[in-house]
Parts: structure tokens; sequence; C-alpha cells
């Protein structure tokens, strides 16, 4: 699907993770919020998640937003109203230079 900005239909939440020590030598893991950005949230196909599972990961949604945020894969997540995702992977599926295609997994 060829996304026009039009396309970006949701307001989401990104979010940094960022890691810390606790009190017992291990770590934590808490999110803060980077930014928002418009997106385009939509599931995958059943043959697309057949695929990506084939791979390694279960991949649930394709997010597509602009490429003015800095996204790295399991350091940067989206919200969406009570919905979390992990980004799995990172593209730019038409080559412009104007969008990412973020491909994520429902965790919360």
């Amino acid at each position: 699907m060829k996304v026009k900005a039009s396309d970006l239909r949701h307001v989401v939440t990104i979010q940094n993770s960022s890691e810390s020590a606790d009190e017992i030598g291990g770590h934590g893991v808490s999110w803060n919020k980077a930014g928002i950005a418009w997106a385009h949230i939509e599931p995958v196909s059943m043959n697309e998640a057949f695929i990506a599972h084939k791979l390694g990961y279960t991949v649930t949604h394709r997010i597509i937003i602009r490429q003015d945020i800095s996204i790295t894969p399991h350091k940067n997540r989206i919200v969406y109203g009570d919905r979390i995702f992990e980004i799995l992977a990172v593209s730019d599926p038409y080559e412009t230079g104007e969008f990412f295609e973020l491909k994520c997994m429902v965790v919360g």
C-alpha cells in the first residue's frame, strides 16, 4: 500500500526505554515519552503473520509514521490508546525517505 500523509489518522505516543540498576544488582526497564506522531495502523494479513513467524518473530501490526523521528527496534515502542506495540523491525519500504514502516507486535 502506497501511503500518503492523509492516511496517517492515528495519534500515537512513541516511548524510549531506559535501563536502571535496582537495589539487588539487577536492572529494570522504564519507558519514557519521546514524542507523539501521526500514524497509520493496520493488522497484518494471516499470510504476512505466517511468514514473519517462520522468520522467528510474530508480527501482528504494521505501523507507518513519518521518518522525522528516530526509531530503533526494541529500544522504542508505540502506544495507541490502551495498546502497546513492540517495534520488531523498521524499514523504508518505498525508499523515499518520507515514511518508516514499523513491523510490530502487540504486547499489552
